[in-house]
């Protein structure tokens, strides 16, 4: 499997999450700060093996002025608005943190998808793409294998 395929699939996979997280807090339920500490801990896991594999990759390629920079701003202000929706403390509130979160990560997404992936598919060849593939499902097994 290609790695951009491989991601693409975990950015699906992620709708599902977002779908249970707005349910959630629009019915203001307690389950709301598990849900996102579930939440941020799979995005931890798949920025992580992103950043590793793909970024990593195309960094010799794009320069340190590339896209790959605002997407790793990205990751780290994902996590800042993870915090604001742990620390809502009335249901307005937190029905706003969560649609902005979510907002920002499908926004988020559309760029990798439009941009990072587009830029992988163009740079680097099938092979490449496969191999990096590969080393997605073995870093994937690890990290379920570790929690």
């Amino acid at each position: 499997m290609r790695i951009t395929d491989a991601l693409l699939g975990e950015h699906e996979a992620f709708q599902i999450h977002f779908d249970e997280l707005t349910a959630a807090a629009e019915a203001a339920l307690g389950d709301v700060p598990a849900l996102t500490r579930q939440l941020a801990a799979r995005l931890a896991a798949h920025d992580d093996t992103e950043e590793e594999t793909l970024f990593m990759a195309l960094q010799s390629r794009l320069g340190p002025q590339s896209p790959l920079a605002l997407m790793e701003m990205e990751h780290l202000r994902i996590g800042d608005l993870i915090e604001d929706v742990l620390a809502a403390d009335e249901p307005a509130q937190l029905r706003h943190r969560v649609a902005a979160l979510i907002d920002f990560m499908n926004d988020h997404f559309a760029k990798e998808e439009a941009v990072l992936f587009t830029l992988a598919e163009q740079f680097m060849d099938d092979g490449e793409l496969e191999r990096l593939g590969a080393a997605w499902s073995r870093r994937r097994r690890l990290q379920r294998a570790a929690a």
